[in-house]
């Protein structure tokens, strides 16, 4: 396994492990929030599986592009930008749509993979050690 398959192991591991805590708080205090926390708590959920799910199309096509020559790259890396983001759009107005979902907590989710990733960049900084992508 190269440095940026491990890089991506990790970061989806930390991901996984945010939103396993999420759930248990969720859990913890279900009998007491209202239905509407409901809403913007599934919202947060479908938020983050959808961001893992382009996490992943974006780690798989970045290898694919490594192989690539330039003018093919270029073309293939358009269209995966336009249809992963096109991906998000419409999985996200559907669930808005549907009204079991908060819109504003899904897009909100949708973020949790990078800023798992920036935290954990600014944790290890400032406990002195620089960042380790894939040890």
């Amino acid at each position: 396994m190269d440095e940026f398959e491990k890089f991506y192991a990790q970061t989806q591991q930390k991901a996984l492990k945010v939103a396993a805590l999420i759930l248990f708080a969720a859990f913890l205090f279900l009998p007491f929030w209202p239905s509407y926390m409901m809403r913007i708590l599934l919202g947060l959920l479908m938020g983050f599986a959808i961001s893992i799910l382009v996490f992943r199309m974006r780690a798989r096509g970045l290898l694919k592009l490594a192989r690539m020559d330039k003018d093919g790259a270029k073309r293939y890396a358009v269209s995966r930008f336009f249809f992963r983001y096109g991906l998000m759009g419409i999985a996200v107005i559907a669930l808005a749509r549907s009204g079991l979902i908060n819109a504003v907590a899904c897009v909100l989710g949708l973020f949790l993979v990078n800023a798992v990733m920036v935290v954990g960049i600014f944790i290890d900084r400032a406990s002195g050690r620089e960042p380790k992508y894939g040890d």
